[in-house]
């Protein structure tokens, strides 16, 4: 199982405050963190490792970021807080975790929301637990370059963006 951080999407349940669309995936394991996932829509969008293009069409052209899967998942620390760092800027996305970039994606679809809500995922009906903690929201600079922040007590950050920029420390502790 994962969970995940809900980018650009709004609510589609009120009485549950479910939250569907675009998600950073996390999780204990060491299959689904840091790529890019879309929940009832298109499905994996960019898996780790992966700087995608996705076409005005839908078609995908795949480069890498310069780590493979296994080497980005060996800097994930198990079971301990993460720096984990989204950057939603205009439609290019990008999750770097612990200071290096897990995946990428630039989605030119024309449904593709530039803003949205924020939400944290906890799988209802699972025994779970998730933690994020030092929850930070700041503006994005007119450059669309990540302002600089000073380290958090944890150690772990989450930026965001549509000008916005939320940091974050995160782990997820069991299943």
């Amino acid at each position: 199982g994962n969970s995940g951080i809900k980018n650009r999407r709004g609510i589609r349940n009120g009485a549950t405050f479910s939250v569907g669309g675009n998600q950073a995936d996390l999780e204990a394991g060491t299959d689904d963190t840091g790529l890019r996932y879309e929940l009832e829509g298109r499905g994996f969008l960019a898996m780790r490792g992966e700087n995608v293009t996705i076409t005005k069409d839908g078609s995908k052209s795949v480069s890498g970021v310069g780590m493979t899967s296994a080497e980005l998942q060996a800097t994930v620390l198990a079971l301990q807080w993460n720096n984990y760092t989204v950057i939603a800027n205009g439609r290019r996305l990008k999750h770097i975790i612990n200071g290096r970039v897990f995946s990428e994606c630039l989605d030119l679809t024309a449904d593709t929301p530039s803003s949205g809500r924020i939400a944290l995922q906890l799988h209802d009906g699972m025994i779970m637990r998730v933690e994020y903690r030092e929850i930070q929201l700041r503006r994005l600079p007119a450059s669309g370059s990540p302002p600089s922040f000073p380290p958090s007590s944890s150690g772990a950050r989450i930026s965001w963006t549509a000008a916005l920029v939320l940091i974050v420390a995160t782990t997820l502790l069991h299943w």
